[in-house]
């Protein structure tokens, strides 16, 4: 079985805590439902209490993490597998109320973005060398003779290696 799980981590807890959210044939079962009905039927399915046994997405993501967020406020959250098919802001907490409403949601696009305390600012001052169009089948010959033959600069010449192998 694949189970899907959770790690909350807290800026004033040293070490993360991981939560068992789900098996992911729960999460299937519910994804997969199949509907003759208009898609507005499945999202109604999808986003709606009590689809598979009693379960619903909201029973299986978020009320096992519901006890471990009190007074939070803002959650910054990354999503593998199925997950990424589930608006998360969308799972209703209750019949008035939705996580989106009671939660700031910020989806990042990986988990290590989450322990970054220091965010990359570019200033006006800042120099910015982009690439593009890698060509990663190219021999070192066509490589060194296309940056030549582009560039003509001292900039472009001093970041040519002069052995272009991969060794």
């Amino acid at each position: 079985s694949i189970y899907y799980t959770a790690l909350i981590v807290k800026k004033n807890k040293p070490e993360p805590e991981l939560i068992r959210l789900f098996e992911k044939r729960q999460l299937d079962s519910i994804l997969n439902y199949k509907s003759t009905s208009a898609g507005e039927h499945w999202l109604n399915h999808l986003y709606s209490a009590g689809n598979v046994k009693g379960k619903s997405l909201t029973d299986l993501v978020w009320k096992p993490l519901e006890p471990k967020l009190a007074g939070i406020k803002k959650i910054y959250y990354t999503v593998e597998g199925s997950l990424h098919k589930i608006g998360l802001a969308a799972l209703p907490l209750n019949a008035n109320r939705l996580v989106g409403d009671k939660y700031r949601l910020v989806q990042l696009n990986s988990p290590a973005l989450i322990t970054d305390h220091n965010p990359i600012r570019v200033s006006l001052s800042d120099e910015i060398m982009l690439f593009g169009g890698v060509m990663y089948d190219a021999d070192s010959t066509s490589i060194a003779t296309a940056v030549q033959k582009k560039y003509t600069y001292s900039l472009t010449s001093r970041a040519l290696p002069e052995d272009l192998s991969r060794d």
